[in-house]
């Protein structure tokens, strides 16, 4: 995974080997399942696709994320989870999240 900076974007180029660092165990299976997707470059619409759930449930599903391990984008999102770092408050997860 490259980042990259065109203008106020950043912009996040994935290669097709994209490696996680390890996930953490506890995270219920549907926000690991986003988050890997989220990682293979796939949009809310494309996920929603893949797990047949609607893109709203993913939506949610991607801000549950992103607050659990206070990403400001999905670039940091991913960038986070490869440098291993662990999600700060398990307790935020919602009761649809697997």
């Amino acid at each position: 995974m490259k980042f990259m900076q065109l203008g106020d974007v950043e912009l996040v180029v994935f290669s097709a080997r994209s490696q996680l660092g390890r996930l953490d165990s506890e995270l219920p299976a549907g926000l690991r399942d986003v988050l890997q997707l989220i990682a293979a470059g796939s949009s809310n619409a494309q996920i929603a696709r893949k797990r047949g759930v609607s893109p709203r449930t993913v939506a949610n599903q991607v801000a549950t994320l992103l607050r659990l391990y206070s990403a400001d984008s999905r670039a940091d999102l991913v960038r986070k989870v490869e440098a291993g770092e662990v999600p700060s408050r398990h307790s935020q997860w919602g009761p649809r999240c697997a």
